[in-house]
């Protein structure tokens, strides 16, 4: 079996904010090439992982490791936390993305176009002039990921990417993450509190309850007594 690349790893790593610990000695390795869920219950500090894995959030204590150099990460927030009072299009929210490249960029006219290109990946090449608070949830879902798509990731974090969709737009969403992973090679981080969906995508789950994290290969952390522990299903046959 071909060995995978270390790209991140965190060693007895604390969490929190304003010195409350909100998850203590986290220990996760992420390799490229994983598909990874994120699952547990509601304020179980999901989100609060997903903000350390993208450097937003400091450790209180412990390690991160970056095992790769100039290593790129995309991030999706929730839907819910982007501003739609602002009447931005579609291409505009996706340029977002790339503002931190605008120095290497030599012109306006190469920044929309990589944009462009992206909206196209993600099948709304015909909504880059359309405002994004007028989009539908999927198509706006889609937004974002373009948005961290666009500066080409190693990396991708999704934060509960298909809350609030339809079934056949989680489908799409969903697909297309699959694809991104398994053709492109980008390692995918996906947290929802949708057990059934982490399970029939994700190679490895990440569990967060109480205060404790833990990790492994899928078919161990979906065993009876790994579900019973975290969300409190019963053994089966009990």
């Amino acid at each position: 079996m071909e060995m995978k690349r270390l790209l991140l790893e965190f060693r007895d790593v604390y969490l929190g904010y304003r010195g409350e610990v909100v998850l203590p000695s986290v220990n996760l390795l992420i390799e490229e090439g994983d598909f990874i869920g994120i699952v547990g219950p509601n304020g179980a500090g999901k989100t609060t992982l997903l903000r350390a894995i993208a450097g937003v959030l400091k450790p209180m204590k412990g390690q991160v490791i970056i095992h790769k150099p100039n290593l790129s990460l995309g991030y999706v927030p929730q839907r819910s936390l982007l501003e739609e009072t602002y009447p931005l299009t579609a291409m505009e929210v996706v340029s977002m993305g790339l503002y931190k490249r605008v120095g290497v960029l030599r012109s306006v006219r190469k920044f929309e176009k990589k944009a462009r290109e992206v909206l196209r990946v993600v099948g709304l090449e015909e909504m880059e002039k359309k405002l994004y608070r007028e989009l539908s949830g999927g198509q706006k879902q889609k937004v974002l990921l373009a948005r961290a798509l666009v500066s080409e990731p190693e990396i991708l974090l999704l934060d509960e990417p298909i809350t609030d969709l339809d079934i056949a737009s989680q489908k799409s969403m969903l697909d297309f993450l699959t694809h991104l992973n398994k053709e492109k090679g980008i390692t995918i981080l996906l947290v929802s509190h949708l057990l059934d969906v982490v399970a029939e995508r994700a190679e490895k789950i990440v569990m967060l309850g109480d205060g404790k994290v833990v990790s492994g290969k899928r078919d161990e952390m979906l065993s009876p007594g790994m579900l019973r522990e975290f969300f409190g299903l019963p053994r089966r046959g009990a």
